[in-house]
């Protein structure tokens, strides 16, 4: 009986030391996530600031052309064309980083989000008998053998019991 209660008491202090660490660690996680995503949407600012240059850059490199063709420059028209075309390129270049930052920022949120439901599920694990908790196979899907076994087509036979025609098949 003695080492039964000592089993039983030791338990106890290990769940009661452990759950504090769990929440500790979310709480790590959705700090660390809360500064991807705020580094991410810097990022995406820097972005759309870098976009904004290479059309005003683009802007006036086809003006530059346009002045340049009715002079009748042919040299910096040529010029002219050539960093067009570099412009052209690097307002390629910044909207393939600003589509890959606003990718990372998506999935930081995702992680975020994740870390969030991770904290109130562990939350709710801590307090099995509070109202708000959930049962224990929340969250969980069902494994595709289940789901073929839990729906069954009605049969032709079935729907004339209750006075319905069977479908024509097409």
């Amino acid at each position: 009986m003695h080492r039964i209660t000592w089993l039983v008491g030791g338990a106890v202090v290990t769940v009661a030391l452990w759950a504090p660490v769990v929440g500790a660690q979310d709480n790590r996680d959705i700090r660390q996530d809360r500064g991807d995503v705020a580094r991410d949407l810097r990022e995406v600012r820097q972005d759309e600031r870098e976009l904004g240059r290479d059309k005003r850059e683009i802007a006036q490199d086809r003006n530059r052309l346009r002045q340049d063709r009715k002079a009748g420059d042919w040299r910096a028209v040529a010029a002219d064309r050539a960093e067009l075309q570099r412009d052209r390129r690097d307002l390629f270049r910044d909207r393939q980083e600003l589509a890959r930052d606003k990718r990372e920022l998506r999935h930081d949120r995702q992680d975020l989000r994740g870390d969030r439901r991770d904290l109130h599920q562990n939350y709710r694990n801590r307090f099995p008998n509070h109202p708000t908790a959930l049962p224990q196979h929340y969250g969980q899907r069902q494994g595709s053998g289940q789901a073929a076994q839990s729906y069954a087509r009605p049969s032709a036979m079935n729907t004339q019991a209750r006075g319905m025609q069977p479908r024509a098949r097409r």
